[in-house]
This record gives structure tokens, sequence and C-alpha cells, in this order.
């Protein structure tokens, strides 16, 4: 009986012992033969909250863990090294990657901008590493130089949106404090005594007084243009403007048609025909007034020959000097028929 519980217990062993072999191998050992690309980057900077075994995140999905944690004091620099795994990553003709062929991609995706940030995990104080882009929103790239001696593919990093936030905090606070209060302060005070003493001159009040009245006659002004312009007497005035237009567009077409009926071209070309003729009988009643002066002065030239000398019927007509007498009479008779004849 003895013999068969210890057979039983040391079997029992066996297969614990057996057990606990398969789970570490399971749980430990099988990440030995995990393909991992060791990586690394450089802090200047805190890294509270971050430890060995904190998860590498790409853009929130897990690709790796912190494997080791380096201080390099005499160059205020902090290493934190990566494993990251090659599984989790395929090309984009979804092939499983190796690792020369995820360092490589890295590379590339670094000119594009991939850094490496620290970030809280919720409100537990545990930080973790964020693979991502620096884009403009967000360009707080560190640029520390790749440290010598140190294996693996060198990522570099990036401040912590945290840290950004405490940075512009700490500006502004130092920004607050290299305001000149004092001299503020003065500068209110003179500015608030000068307005008082603005305000309290009695050129302003008068002022002030003054728009008041001018501001309660406009207002009354206002009232009585709205109590006499009324919307009935504003149809009203509306209804007469609108019969002074048709009456004066009446007008306008019977003047129009009268114009039209009167001819006024054929009335005035006759007219100017008339004029012409007017002119030539003008120019014709001068002539013969001119013709009859002469026929005047011959029969007075006879006339006075006769009386001077009756004989001279007998004789025939002497010669005589025409005198300047006879010049003047001939001119105011020519004057006197033009007269006339206008």
């Amino acid at each position: 009986m003895i013999e068969a519980n210890k057979f039983k217990l040391g079997l029992f062993v066996i297969v614990a012992f057996l057990l606990m072999i398969a789970s570490l191998f399971v749980f430990g050992l099988s990440e030995m033969f995990k393909k991992k690309l060791p990586a690394f980057s450089v802090f200047k900077t805190s890294i509270q909250g971050l430890s060995v075994g904190s998860p590498v995140k790409y853009r929130g999905v897990p690709v790796g863990k912190v494997s080791r944690i380096v201080v390099r004091g005499e160059e205020e620099l902090i290493i934190v090294h990566m494993e990251l795994e090659v599984s989790v990553f395929n090309s984009k003709d979804d092939v499983q990657m190796n690792i020369e062929a995820l360092h490589k991609m890295l590379e590339a995706q670094m000119k594009r901008g991939l850094t490496c940030g620290l970030e809280y995990v919720g409100i537990t104080g545990m930080k973790y590493v964020e693979l991502d882009y620096v884009t403009e929103d967000n360009n707080h790239f560190e640029n520390l130089p790749r440290p010598p001696g140190v294996e693996g593919c060198y990522i570099p990093s990036r401040q912590s949106m945290f840290q950004s936030i405490v940075k512009l905090i700490n500006q502004s606070l130092n920004n607050i404090a290299s305001i000149n209060m004092p001299e503020i302060s003065k500068e209110i005070s003179s500015v608030l005594k000068h307005s008082n003493d603005i305000l309290s001159n009695p050129n302003i009040n008068r002022t002030i007084e003054h728009l008041e009245r001018v501001s309660n006659r406009l207002d009354q002004s206002l009232e009585s243009v709205n109590k006499t312009l009324t919307p009935k007497k504003i149809d009203e005035l509306l209804n007469l403007v609108s019969s002074d237009l048709r009456n004066f567009n009446a007008l306008i077409n019977q003047v129009k048609t009268e114009i039209e009926q009167a001819k006024l071209a054929k009335t005035s070309e006759a007219f100017r025909n008339s004029l012409g003729s007017v002119s030539e009988t003008k120019l014709a009643i001068i002539n013969t007034l001119s013709r009859l002066d002469q026929t005047l002065d011959s029969i007075t030239e006879l006339a006075n020959s006769i009386d001077d000398d009756p004989s001279s019927l007998l004789r025939g007509k002497q010669q005589r000097r025409i005198t300047d007498g006879d010049d003047q009479i001939k001119s105011s008779y020519l004057k006197s028929a033009e007269n006339a004849v206008k």
C-alpha cells in the first residue's frame, strides 16, 4: 500500500515537471524562435513610466517590446533598445517580411517622418513607445545624432504630446512672468485719471446735454414724420405721381402727333422758297426804282433846262455839269425807295 502511494506521488511529480517544462517552452522558449529586429531610440528627456517589457506600438498596433534601457550619463542620453516582431509586418504584396526587408522598410519610412515617442497608457502613469509620423501640426522632432557603438535600427525620437503641452505651459508662464506688472498698473492708473479728468470737464457735460437735446428733437421730428406720412397718404401721393406721369406721357404723345401732322419739313421748305421769291422781287423793285429814278432825273433836268432857257427847245440840249446837290438828291431818293420796299 505504501509502495503504491509512493509510485503515484512520483508519477504526479514527473507529470507536473513535464507540464512546467512545456509551459516554459510555450510561454518563454517559443519567443526565442521568433524573428525580431533589434532597434533603438535615443531620448534626452525623462522617460519616467517606461520600463523593460513595456510595449512598442505602431500607430496603436503592438509590434514589439522594450528589451533594455541604457543610460549614458556623460552624454545626458537614455538609449531605449527595442525588439520588433517581423511576423507583424507584411510587404505591399502581402508577403511575410524577413529581418533585412523590415530594416529597409523602416529606413524608407523614417525618411517620410517615422519617429519614436513616449505615450501614456491611460491614467496609470505607465508609458509605451509609439511609432508614428511627424506632421506639420506635431513637428517636435528631437533630431539627436545616432550614438556610436550601438547596433540595431536607429529610429529618431520626438517629444510626446504631454511634454509639448508642459513646454508650452512653461513658455506661457515665463512670458507672463516677464510682464512688467507695476509699469502696466502705473500706465492704467494714468489712463484712468486722464479719462476721469476728461469726463469731469464741464464742456463734455454740455456737449452730452446738447447731443441729448438734438437726439430728442430728432426723435420728435421722426415721430411727426411718421404721423404725417401715414400709409394712406403715401398711397395717395404715389397715385397722384402716377397720374401726373400718365398725363405728361399723354401730352408728349399729343405734341408728337401735332408735330407729325404739321409737316414742318415741307412747311419750312415752302417758307424758304417764299423767302427766295421775296428776295428776287425785292431786287426787281430796286432795279425798277433805280430806272425810275434815272427817268425822273432826266425829266427834272429837262424841266430845269426849259425853265432856265426856253429857247433850248428850239436850239437843242446843251451840256450841263452835274452838281453835288443833284447827287445828294438822287442818293436820298434811292434810300427812301429801298426803305419803302423793305
